[in-house]
């Protein structure tokens, strides 16, 4: 407990809590349980309260200000972040220990104390959490993020609903997600930011509703897909941003198929790639180049710095093989997994070819390797059999071929040239022979001499 919380506890005690239902001497963590337990309300009204309403009314809350769009007036002064005379805390401090308290005190509870309910302190809460979750510092919304999350899980979700808050917490939790570039700061609050906003979906919306995919859906576009777009060479960031993937599409289920990237010819209904946005606004574009991004050797720890991140993105492209192979889309002759097999498969064959040759350097070396690396090891496999399983017959290129691509044992040259080769031709069905060495550099030469259609 920080030094200002434990004053306050001892000053608060000893002037407004004249009771005999208490120890003669209680010790400071009884003491911080009773004002938890039985005073909650004053400390937030008389400690919490004035300090953020001095600022105003916040203009989600003020339907007046909102209309008007007059907003600016509201961030001009900021009275909560300074401490009162004589005081050693400020209202952050008092508010951030009566939220959190409930959950680091819980084993002082007595048969004296019961656990508070926070249910009939939402209107003391909301206005306090909600400006700090808009604050333009980011501490402050990490702050506000945290407090958020711990209050969902102690109250009934509707309650926010039944005040008409619940999409003002979701916008405001949706709009930290697109701080990416300061790997320091911004961490911290992409991990508390994404549960938050995935709990409140959840919490607000039944489950596989169309509002409950809408909200998963800009989880995915505004947060995880943009913030591969701008995150630029941060490992960091990018790893918190695929860990989260899985989860969103979990909840999106077979509607995640719209962000494969995967288009469609009016005039020849055969696939295409849509060049024109972002290869990081699709989902298979981003993880088959994570997959492929060389390892970044630290020398201090001679580790690979994005094999962590590899195996993030191959588990997360297990679980997108798992979400979207059911999904036939009604304009297309075929699902659109098999439609990236190419681009899946030449993404594996390089993240297993790195990793085979780092592990020998490290292997003769003398190092012992790690559980991180089978487990990345192992994925890849996983990953191979699932594509396999998703595209049928479309991976059928010659019963030995496909078996020796799938054990990832021999052969390497073939099952290089093989992969390469349906990545020359993503899109063609009939492969009845293993390219050679010869037609593997015809086909190089032929793009040479003809580039793709800028469709393409």
């Amino acid at each position: 407990m920080s030094p200002s919380p434990t004053q306050f506890i001892t000053l608060f005690y000893e002037t407004c809590c004249p009771h005999d239902d208490c120890p003669p001497e209680p010790n400071l963590p009884i003491k911080a349980t009773h004002l938890i337990r039985r005073h909650a309300s004053i400390v937030l009204e008389s400690h919490v309260r004035p300090a953020f309403a001095a600022q105003g009314t916040h203009p989600a809350l003020d339907k007046r200000r909102r209309r008007k769009g007059d907003v600016e007036p509201f961030y001009e002064t900021q009275p909560w972040k300074e401490r009162r005379q004589g005081d050693e805390w400020d209202a952050v401090e008092v508010l951030n220990w009566c939220v959190l308290d409930t959950r680091s005190q819980s084993h002082h509870i007595t048969s004296h104390f019961k656990k508070p309910d926070l249910e009939p302190l939402l209107p003391l809460l909301v206005p306090p959490i909600l400006t700090l979750i808009d604050d333009w510092e980011v501490k402050y919304k990490t702050t506000g993020v945290v407090l958020l999350r711990h209050t969902l899980r102690n109250i009934n979700p509707t309650h926010l609903s039944k005040m008409g808050l619940g999409d003002v917490f979701f916008d405001a939790v949706t709009t930290c997600l697109t701080y990416v570039n300061d790997p320091d700061s911004h961490i911290p609050l992409l991990c508390e930011g994404f549960p938050c906003a995935l709990e409140l979906a959840r919490a607000l919306h039944p489950r596989g509703s169309e509002k409950y995919i809408v909200a998963h859906e800009r989880v995915l576009v505004n947060g995880v897909l943009s913030g591969l777009t701008y995150a630029g060479e941060s490992l960091a960031v990018r790893h918190v941003l695929l860990e989260q993937v899985e989860e969103i599409y979990e909840g999106l289920g077979a509607v995640g198929v719209r962000y494969l990237k995967v288009g469609t010819d009016p005039v020849t209904r055969s696939c295409i790639l849509m060049r024109p946005i972002p290869s990081q606004k699709y989902i298979v574009p981003a993880l088959c180049e994570t997959l492929e991004t060389p390892f970044p050797v630290n020398p201090t720890t001679t580790r690979p710095g994005s094999l962590s991140l590899q195996t993030v993105a191959a588990q997360v492209l297990a679980r997108v093989i798992t979400e979207c192979w059911p999904r036939w889309a009604t304009e297309l002759d075929f699902p659109p997994i098999p439609m990236y097999r190419g681009a899946i498969l030449c993404a594996l064959a390089v993240a297993w070819r790195r990793l085979v040759g780092w592990t020998r350097a490290r292997v003769k070396e003398g190092e012992v390797l790690d559980t991180e690396i089978e487990a990345l090891r192992g994925l890849l496999k996983k990953d191979c059999g699932l594509l396999r399983e998703a595209c049928g017959d479309v991976t059928e290129v010659g019963g030995e071929e496909y078996i020796s691509l799938l054990s990832f044992q021999s052969r390497a040259l073939v099952f290089f040239q093989l992969v390469l080769f349906h990545r020359e031709y993503p899109f063609s069905y009939s492969t009845s022979h293993i390219p050679t060495t010869s037609s593997f550099s015809e086909a190089r030469l032929r793009r040479s001499k003809n580039p793709r259609p800028r469709g393409f």
